[in-house]
């Protein structure tokens, strides 16, 4: 009977180590389901929430008009919200959040609700600044080193989450094989030792069958939580060939998982990222330790790069040999572009803060220590490094108390900022004038300064000299003024005495115009004179002497008078040339198709008969005008200009074409005459008022024009040709336009 108790003791003992490891499975399996995995949702979604929050707060800055500080103060309670729940727990529909028992990542998470507080206090003032807190200044760089920090608390407290998931992961497995173990040795002795209990055997089968089932859901539960995870997990066989790989693959190299069965994880890497991975991968399958942390860039699908950071652990068959490794492969690509953007950042940052031309300096609120500080500051007092760091703002205050000193500090600490000059001592004792403007800022619950010394000293002595040379100026101002006076009222009498001197010229040059008009009306009046005199009385007389040559011929026809007859038809063709002559003359000096026909078929006449004088050269007329377009006042000038500009044509500019156009357009007629002649140089032409001398026919037509109300424009270029134009205006405006008072032309050219 005492072995039979003994028995039973044992059975006993059996059975209740095999409920205490079964509870110890159940534990490990809902604290890795229900607990950790939550929780490591928990450290994501706060990081989420936070860099989510800063992106937002970026895009404020940049002025993007649709984005408010109300969504980053959103972001930034969700993640205080999942910090507290991992300390105090909390429910949301995600799941539960059960309080971390840690001490340490208690210590850790609230250090991470700390650092927000923080950080959310110092993205209130830097938005309050406004433009003072664009990107470089030092509240940016102080705000992008306590964000890093917040997230490297993160990554920390995340890490430390996936570690204690592993190990219980770890303490499922040995104690579900112990469990399995002592099943096996429990049913070995039962059988072997208590055939007596056979009845009972099935109880224990039983209760040992439900312990499996829950260990079973205990373990699905576990890889559920695995395959929602973003992570991917996967498993190789022992030849480093992928055996299983968890759907979160294809996230994040594109792959589905089957594509990636079968093949070496050092397929999708770059020759020497392989070379340098395999052997940090062979190490470990060599030696059967784990992978720890091995950090490898690969290539997505879509051929851009994936850092990816593995960690696994040896599997082993039943003889202990390798089996191949089963771990976890986490995405870190955007994080190492972080870290790559904030060093880059810090290193521009601690640039501009070394190169400032002002000091810059770190100032401890309650102390007064100098914390950090460029080279300028030490180096425009005169210390080194070391003995500058030693210092308090009181060492250096030449004009200021302690307790003045202690006013500023507090007057900062109240208003956020302030400004203000004082006076620095250097280390050689010289006073320099200093310009200070300090800010206050929050790092990990104390205050500082953060404060500019503008050394203002040359500033200060050349505003000295500048008023000095003002007073000075000013006296010498005072005395040229009286001077000045003086000459302005002498001015003034010549100023008067010149504008009656302009006034008589003005009406002297009148006066002129209006005699030059008149000789002209005169001259042209002459010429009409003569013109009809040639015709009416020499003209008659010479034909009167041709018919009565002629006429005497005719008497002497049958007689035979030789010394008669030969000198008589002789004079004949000498009468008819003066008679042509007379013609020629009265013509050009007013032709009678002027007057009788107008001007439009004067102009026309006019081009036929230079034609028949200069066959050589080629006219292409343009009229666009009718007779009652040009008003009466108007034929003369305008024949009389267009006759000068035609006869300096065929003598000065050996010119093959010409081109004349005499139009009306809106209430203008128009006149041009361009040839493709020599040209010549119009700065060589004589000024108004000079002598004549050559050129008069160019001055001749530009009185005509101008006297006439019109706008008289000549272009010329040597070897380019000339051109002649003159625009009247009509209509009820014409008389607008006497002399002096001609509109410009435009300033086009044919040239």
């Amino acid at each position: 009977m005492a072995g039979v108790w003994r028995l039973y003791l044992v059975l006993t003992l059996l059975v209740v180590g095999m409920l205490g490891m079964m509870a110890v499975v159940y534990q490990s399996a809902h604290r890795a389901s229900a607990v950790n995995a939550p929780l490591v949702d928990a450290v994501m979604e706060f990081k989420n929430e936070v860099s989510t929050g800063y992106l937002w707060f970026e895009e404020i800055l940049t002025g993007l008009p649709d984005l408010n500080l109300e969504g980053v103060w959103r972001h930034f309670d969700r993640a205080d919200w999942y910090a507290r729940a991992m300390i105090e727990g909390g429910n949301k529909k995600q799941g539960s959040f059960h309080p971390v028992e840690d001490p340490d990542l208690r210590w850790q998470i609230g250090q991470m609700r700390t650092r927000l507080a923080v950080f959310r206090e110092m993205i209130r003032k830097r938005h309050e600044l406004g433009p003072a807190a664009i990107a470089g200044s030092e509240i940016d760089r102080q705000t992008h080193n306590l964000f890093r920090s917040l997230v490297a608390r993160a990554d920390a407290v995340e890490t430390r989450l996936h570690q204690v998931a592993s190990a219980n992961f770890q303490d499922f497995r040995l104690t579900l094989g112990a469990l399995l173990t002592t099943f096996v040795l429990a049913a070995l002795l039962v059988a072997i030792q208590f055939h007596r209990f056979e009845r009972r055997r099935s109880g224990y089968l039983t209760e040992l069958e439900q312990a499996r089932t829950r260990a079973e859901q205990s373990e699905a539960r576990f890889r559920d939580v695995t395959f929602s995870m973003a992570d991917w997990i996967w498993e190789t066989d022992a030849n480093g060939r992928y055996t299983y790989c968890s759907d979160s693959v294809q996230d994040i190299l594109g792959y589905a998982p089957e594509e990636l069965l079968g093949k070496l994880p050092l397929e999708t890497m770059s020759a020497d990222e392989a070379q340098r991975s395999g052997k940090r991968y062979a190490e470990p399958a060599a030696r059967t330790t784990p992978i720890r942390a091995l950090e490898t860039w690969n290539y997505h699908k879509d051929g851009s790069r994936v850092c990816l950071l593995t960690s696994g652990v040896p599997l082993l068959d039943e003889q202990g040999h390798p089996a191949g490794f089963r771990g976890v492969a986490k995405d870190i690509t955007a994080r190492k572009r972080a870290d790559r953007a904030l060093r880059e950042s810090e290193q521009r940052y601690r640039a501009l803060f070394e190169q400032a031309a002002d000091s810059v300096v770190l100032i401890e609120a309650e102390t007064g220590a100098l914390v950090e500080f460029n080279d300028r500051a030490y180096q425009n007092l005169g210390y080194t490094a070391e003995e500058f760091r030693a210092l308090r703002l009181a060492d250096i205050e030449a004009i200021e108390s302690p307790d003045e000193v202690e006013k500023h500090i507090e007057t900062a600490l109240e208003k956020g900022t302030d400004t203000f000059e004082t006076k620095h001592r250097t280390r050689s004792g010289e006073i320099r004038d200093i310009r200070v403007s300090t800010r206050v800022i929050t790092i990990r619950w104390k205050k500082y300064f953060v404060s500019i010394w503008s050394d203002i000293t040359a500033q200060k002595r050349t505003r000295k000299a500048l008023l000095q040379a003002r007073d000075d100026l000013e006296k010498r101002v005072a005395a040229r003024t009286a001077e000045l006076t003086l000459v302005n009222a002498q001015l003034k009498l010549e100023v008067e005495e010149r504008r009656a001197v302009e006034g008589a010229l003005r009406d002297s040059e009148e006066a002129l115009r209006q005699l030059s008009a008149a000789l002209m009306e005169a001259q042209e009046q002459e010429r009409a004179r003569i013109a009809a005199e040639l015709h009416d009385g020499i003209g008659q007389s010479f034909t009167a002497v041709k018919f009565a040559v002629e006429a005497a011929l005719s008497s002497l026809v049958g007689r035979s008078c030789p010394e008669v007859h030969a000198p008589l038809r002789a004079v004949l063709p000498l009468i008819q040339e003066a008679i042509d002559d007379l013609r020629r003359i009265g013509t050009d000096l007013r032709p009678s198709t002027l007057d009788n026909l107008g001007i439009v078929a004067t102009i026309s006449w006019y081009i036929r008969r230079f034609q028949e004088l200069y066959p050589t050269v080629r006219v292409e007329e343009e009229k666009e005008v009718a007779e009652q377009d040009v008003p009466g006042r108007l034929k003369t000038p305008l024949y009389r200009i267009f006759q000068e500009a035609l006869n300096n044509v065929a003598q000065h500019s050996g010119a093959e074409r010409v081109w004349i156009r005499l139009l009306r357009h809106g209430g203008e007629l128009e006149l041009s005459i361009r040839d493709n002649g020599c040209g010549f140089d119009p700065a060589g032409v004589a000024p108004a008022g000079a002598h004549l001398g050559r050129h008069i026919g160019l001055r001749s037509m530009r009185e005509r024009a101008e006297l006439t109300g019109g706008r008289f424009d000549l272009q010329s270029h040597t070897g380019k040709g000339t051109l002649v134009r003159v625009v009247w205006p009509l209509g009820d405006g014409i008389e607008s336009f006497g002399p002096g008072r001609q509109k410009k032309l435009g300033n086009e050219s044919v040239f």
